[in-house]
């Protein structure tokens, strides 16, 4: 049996910036280069072990401090697997391992439309980014019905009023209450343009406007599942407990960016924290 390597998720020391994103790109190129170089060695399997890990620490050199690829590589190479494993089925599995951060770091998300003026864009995955957005409008209801149910009151109404479909798609979730967990609370569609359209009730949807805020935000592949969206809340919150500057303002929302016609981990979301600014007189209190 192979043993396989699991990372852990520790909470991230670093909030990524968009100057990061380069030793990203390199970091991932860089793996997938000596992954290349170890599949056409000659070495004897210990030494071949051996040499994988040292070019691995290597091409990760660039990922910046305390952030989560870096903790993530680290974990990675610092593990100890079984003494009575062989050296090939712990390079195979170092291998297996290293090509999935790989796959992360180079990782950029399908776009099926476009998003609404002054929007921020993707950065990367699984590292806690502070974003600001502008104000927007957009469309909502609740999620009485579910996905599907939210999902084509919403549809009508922008093809209806001549409104593009853009992305991502927002869904605020109430928090748990009362003995019962987290749960998706309402979808929304949001305008490409704030000048677009008029506010109110419009049947079974709502327009409305959003201020502009700041939001502790973490991507992810695959589905927005409820427990994936619960474990990556915490996540954001561990955060806010490394940087007392800032203090939760909002429940949390997810963003997604994908229809179903893109599948398994193609698909990408956000799960967000909106925040603000804790004054520095109650800081020192």
């Amino acid at each position: 049996m192979i043993f396989v390597l699991l990372l852990t998720m520790a909470q991230a020391q670093t909030v990524l910036q968009p100057a990061d994103g380069p030793a990203r790109l390199r970091a991932g190129q860089a793996i997938e280069a000596q992954l290349l170089v170890d599949s056409i060695s000659v070495a004897v399997p210990a030494m071949r072990l051996q040499l994988l890990s040292a070019g691995l620490e290597t091409a990760g050199a660039s990922l910046t401090e305390g952030t989560r690829a870096k903790h993530n590589l680290t974990a990675l190479l610092t593990a100890n697997p079984p003494a009575a494993l062989e050296p090939e089925a712990v390079r195979q599995s170092l291998r297996v391992a290293a090509f999935e951060l790989a796959d992360d770091l180079l990782f950029s998300p399908v776009q099926e439309a476009q998003m609404p003026a002054g929007f921020p864009g993707f950065l990367a995955i699984d590292e806690v980014e502070l974003r600001t957005y502008p104000a927007y409008r957009m469309v909502k209801t609740n999620m009485q019905g579910g996905q599907m149910g939210a999902f084509w009151p919403l549809f009508r109404h922008i093809e209806e009023h001549g409104i593009a479909m853009t992305t991502p798609v927002q869904t605020d979730w109430q928090e748990a209450v009362e003995g019962k967990g987290e749960r998706a609370a309402s979808m929304a569609f949001l305008y490409g343009d704030k000048a677009l359209g008029k506010l109110g009730q419009d049947g079974k949807v709502e327009v409305v406007d959003v201020a502009g805020l700041t939001v502790l935000s973490i991507g992810a592949r695959g589905g927005d599942t409820t427990n994936k969206v619960t474990a990556l809340r915490l996540v954001l919150l561990a955060c806010l407990q490394e940087h007392p500057e800032w203090a939760a303002a909002g429940p949390v929302r997810t963003m997604g960016y994908n229809s179903p016609s893109v599948m398994g981990d193609r698909r990408y979301f956000e799960v967000q924290l909106p925040v603000r600014i804790v004054e520095k007189k109650k800081l020192s209190q």
